[in-house]
């Protein structure tokens, strides 16, 4: 016998030694599982020697069950006075094993040998079939096995190849979506009109504007995300600079200051702003309101208006105006707001001076020989649509008034005055969201009052009841909100309300020396009734809410009924 015996499994590498052939009529394999015969022993049986156990973390076994069904794959009975024999779970084999015969069981007592130590096998183990069975087992692979020729490893020529375009590839990308992001934002504060409008150098007189005059369009984004020109401002840069810090706090298109090398003390600004407001035409109280916002961003608690606005005719154009006053630390600004409406865009050009004087000589020199403010409006067939509105009916529909729709809201008139008929609410749209600080909102109550002869004794009878209403709350008095006029005018002026003669005075509410409400009281009478409507808001917020006064004032509607002739 030779000194070492190969496995008979013809892919399996283990060598037995001499002495394990010699001690053993059977020996198991402890690298693929098999076993195999070598001599039957004296009494004439086969003696086989358990195989290998597996080197695999070994389970708990679970406890028996006499009363568990028997599954369908295991022995009715064993074979009578056969011994059992232990199970092992072979590797599975690379390729297809050498089928062996059967190993007849004896019952003569099988000698164990102790399989000698190995290192785990790197393949998966699998059961060792029945010695009863006669098939040899499966054949198994031991891995999926590719149906193309492609290589399993890419080369080291494609890897670099793959990781250049990657470095090339991943900037661009990159590069990309910081571009959009950037273009998102941008996007998104045109839409919101935090950055709604741009200037930008004009290109048609390129030397004029780089020489001798800053020549500037402003430009907007309409309704439909298109970049359309709206107007042009053209100043002497000799004396003319931008102003970047008059533009952000202010909020506007174009801002530009004045200033004399000669005379320092002389100096003024002025500033351009335009909007958007698509297929309507926004109303004097909208562009009046808007404007007067502009300017408090700026001047803050300091500024001050005047209640009365002033149509004008400047530069072909048909625009209104209302003066200003601000301070800035120590220097007081005096100026004019103009604002007009244009196919649905609203513009506003302000300019300002240490004096009231001063800046109207401002604008003079602003609309004079190489200093221009110009409307380039490219809307040629605009067609105005009306705006929603809503009409409020009073109690028994005896008044009916008629307002831009979210601009006042009604409530229940009782609750204010026994003798009111409507009561409509009017929140600022800067103060929808500051309820706690209520600044800027204001009220209409429309009274029915009885009758107290022609209208400037109904007049006079109305601005008594509403001064008494304030009286029982404090020592109000109620002057002539007008400057230069020395008292109360207490039989009011004359004034066409809608269709209907009436009169109208303006007051001022005064606690002591301090003024704290402006007062509108309108009075038309019909038949035995005076119907006094009171306009009310906070004294600093007149100029913004005057004008929605006199445009709800427009659409008054009585019952039908005999209207009284003025006398």
């Amino acid at each position: 016998m030779p000194d070492q015996l190969p496995c008979p499994n013809p892919t399996c590498s283990h060598v037995f030694s001499a002495a394990q052939v010699q001690a053993a009529t059977a020996l198991a394999c402890p690298r693929c599982g098999q076993v195999f015969q070598l001599r039957q022993s004296a009494d004439g049986t086969s003696s086989a020697s358990p195989p290998a156990p597996p080197r695999a973390r070994p389970r708990p076994a679970a406890p028996a069950d006499a009363s568990a069904p028997t599954p369908w794959y295991a022995d009715a009975a064993p074979p009578a006075g056969s011994a059992p024999v232990a199970k092992a779970k072979p590797a599975v084999p690379v390729a297809k094993p050498v089928p062996r015969a059967p190993v007849p069981r004896a019952p003569a007592a099988v000698k164990k040998v102790a399989p000698p130590l190995a290192p785990p096998s790197p393949t998966p183990v699998a059961a060792v079939p029945r010695p009863t069975q006669a098939s040899p087992p499966p054949n198994i692979a031991a891995f999926d096995v590719l149906t193309n020729d492609a290589a399993l490893v890419s080369s080291a020529a494609s890897l670099h190849r793959r990781q250049g375009l990657k470095r090339f590839l991943v900037p661009i990308f990159a590069l990309v979506a910081a571009v959009g992001i950037i273009g998102g934002i941008f996007y998104g504060l045109h839409a919101l009109e935090l950055l709604p409008i741009k200037g930008v150098s004009s290109g048609t007189n390129a030397s004029s504007s780089s020489e001798s005059a800053w020549n500037m369009v402003v430009e907007l984004r309409n309704e439909k995300k298109v970049s359309e020109k709206v107007c042009r401002l053209i100043l002497p840069k000799k004396s003319w600079e931008s102003d970047a810090q008059l533009k952000q706090r202010m909020g506007v298109a174009l801002a530009y200051r004045f200033q004399d090398t000669d005379d320092p003390s002389k100096a003024y600004w002025c500033a351009v702003h335009a909007k958007d407001f698509g297929v309507y035409k926004p109303r004097d109280a909208e562009l009046l309101s808007s404007g007067i916002e502009r300017l408090s961003q700026y001047f803050g608690e300091s500024l001050e208006t005047e209640a009365q606005v002033e149509r004008i005719a400047a530069n072909s154009l048909s625009a209104q105006r209302i003066t200003f006053k601000g301070q800035i630390h120590p220097v007081s600004w005096w100026g004019d707001m103009y604002f007009l409406t244009e196919n649905g865009i609203g513009y506003w050009f302000y300019v300002a001076a240490p004096t009231r004087d001063e800046a109207r000589e401002a604008f003079k020199s602003v609309l004079s020989d190489g200093a221009v403010f110009v409307v380039e409006n490219e809307r040629r067939g605009w067609r105005e649509k009306p705006q929603p509105v809503n009409t409020f009916r009073g109690t028994a529909g005896a008044v009916t008034l008629t307002a831009q729709e979210g601009v006042f809201t009604k409530y229940d008139a009782k609750d204010e005055d026994e003798k009111a008929l409507l009561f409509l609410f009017g929140r600022h749209l800067k103060e929808q969201t500051d309820i706690l600080k209520n600044r800027k909102n204001a009220h209409v109550l429309v009274l029915g009052l009885e009758k107290a002869g022609d209208l400037s004794q109904s007049f006079k009878a109305a601005r008594d009841y509403v001064e008494a209403d304030f009286k029982k709350i404090g020592e109000y008095k109620l002057t002539a909100a007008e400057e230069g006029k020395d008292g109360p005018t207490d039989t009011g002026d004359k004034v066409d309300v809608s269709s209907y003669r009436g009169r109208i005075g303006e007051f001022q509410v005064q606690l002591k020396d301090e003024v704290k409400r402006y007062i509108m009281l309108v009075v038309v009478n019909q038949e035995e009734t005076t119907y006094a409507v009171r306009c009310e808001c906070p004294w600093e917020s007149r100029s913004i809410w005057r004008q929605d006064f006199l445009d709800l004032l427009a659409t008054f509607k009585l019952k039908a009924g005999k209207s009284a002739v003025d006398e």
